[in-house]
């Protein structure tokens, strides 16, 4: 995790991509990346989108990738797209078995088995979260500093209840 940390906090900038189901927790990632001054961006979930969106990715960036068992293509491409750019990986995976894990700089799995239908995306949540929060703590100034801004903003456009 520490090793995921600071290749994150380096960045220059930082892609989260996550497609279908892992959809959701790229959100989640960049989102909490953002709020705290990284500039973090999700890749978009349509292939030529993402396309356009990484096309000007370079070895100072990274790209962290979420991806389940049933694992998509376009996932597996844009990864590769990534690594061709130099940029540098981490994937958060359910499993080492991964088809990205093999290329990956930095692997993180979770769990994801669930007795629904569908996998249950908690402990990729949590792993996103403490990741985030890691970087957060690498850099504390820039961190207090960006929410502060936010915060600003927050209250002069009344974005919060009462």
């Amino acid at each position: 995790m520490g090793e995921a940390v600071r290749l994150i906090a380096r960045a220059n900038r930082v892609y989260v991509l996550g497609m279908g189901v892992s959809n959701s927790v790229a959100a989640v990632l960049s989102h909490q990346l953002s709020l705290i001054g990284v500039r973090a961006q999700r890749v978009p979930g349509d292939l030529v989108a993402a396309v356009a969106t990484l096309s000007d990715m370079g070895a100072k960036d990274a790209l962290v990738a979420i991806s389940l068992w049933r694992y998509l293509k376009d996932t597996i491409r844009l990864f590769e797209l990534a690594r061709a750019s130099r940029a540098k990986t981490v994937l958060i995976a359910d499993s080492q078995l991964s088809p990205l894990a093999a290329d990956a700089e930095i692997t993180l799995t979770a769990s994801t088995e669930a007795a629904e239908l569908s996998h249950s995306l908690v402990s990729l949540v949590t792993l996103a979260n403490v990741l985030a929060t890691g970087v957060a703590l690498s850099n504390p100034r820039r961190t207090v500093e960006r929410l502060r801004t936010i915060d600003e903003f927050y209250d002069r456009f009344g974005v919060m209840s009462d």
